[in-house]
Order: structure tokens, then C-alpha cells, then sequence
């Protein structure tokens, strides 16, 4: 068995023998029974996260609703991840397609295809990833 200790400073876990227990940043670490290690030893369970307590033990604490900017943050990042993925996905599908037409070996569909992409990937570099979550997305060709 291990002996655990946290600091509410850090609400960080630091098992015996680490040499952080010796630097001052964790010089308010308590030992901690194997039972409270095991009930917070997760960062975030069922809308909740830990938190350091005025006792020095951990707690539950809810996680509050985000802000109107942080939401609209977040579907920013959302929209980015997604543009990125999108135009990932275009450019593996125009990559053999280009190949094809700069060796004189493209098909007619290929011709008709490669144009199709190009035109999606260009409407998707277009979107404006700020505007979230009000993107009309462009359609995929394929």
C-alpha cells in the first residue's frame, strides 16, 4: 500500500517518497487516509470537480454553468476543430485527384470531382469560425 498526501494549495496527491513533499509549494500536504484518496483521486466526476478545502481535504465542489463568453469561447474552439477536420478531409480527397490531372491520367469524373473539392475547400476556408454557432456550413461533394 502506498501513503498518499494532499495539498489543498495544489489540490494535487503526492505519494510518500516524492521529492515534491520537500519543496515549499507543497509544504501544506497532509496524509490522507487510503479512503479519501480513493474517493478524490479523480479531477471531475458527475458535474463536479475537486477543490482544496479550508480543512486542507479535498471536496466536491459543482462546476459552475460557464459564462456567456466562455460558451461562446467554446463553440468557437468547437467550430475551429471542426473546420479543421473538414478541410483535412478535403485535402486528403484533392491530393490523388491533383496527382491524377498533373499526369495526364485524370478521368473526366476526376476532372469533374477535383473541381467540386477545390470548390468546397475554398468555401470552407471562407468560413468564419467567430460567428459561431451561427455557421451555414458548406456542403461536402462527396
Amino acid at each position: 500500500m502506498y501513503t498518499y498526501y494532499y495539498s489543498a494549495a495544489n489540490n494535487a496527491f503526492i505519494a510518500e517518497g516524492s521529492s515534491l513533499l520537500q519543496e515549499k509549494y507543497y509544504q501544506d500536504a497532509i496524509q490522507v487516509s487510503d479512503e479519501i484518496f480513493n474517493e478524490y483521486f479523480q479531477f471531475e466526476r458527475e458535474g463536479k470537480r475537486r477543490a482544496g478545502g479550508a480543512n486542507g481535504l479535498p471536496f466536491w465542489e459543482t462546476i459552475p454553468e460557464p459564462t456567456p463568453e466562455e460558451k461562446k469561447d467554446i463553440m468557437i474552439k468547437e467550430a475551429e476543430l471542426k473546420k479543421s477536420g473538414l478541410m483535412a478531409e478535403a485535402t486528403s480527397v484533392i491530393s490523388p485527384l491533383q496527382d491524377a490531372l498533373d499526369l495526364d491520367m485524370a478521368t473526366s469524373a476526376e476532372v469533374n470531382a477535383l473541381t467540386d473539392w477545390k470548390k468546397y475547400r475554398v468555401l470552407l476556408n471562407r468560413v468564419d469560425t467567430t460567428q459561431a454557432p451561427d455557421i451555414t456550413w458548406p456542403v461536402s461533394p462527396s
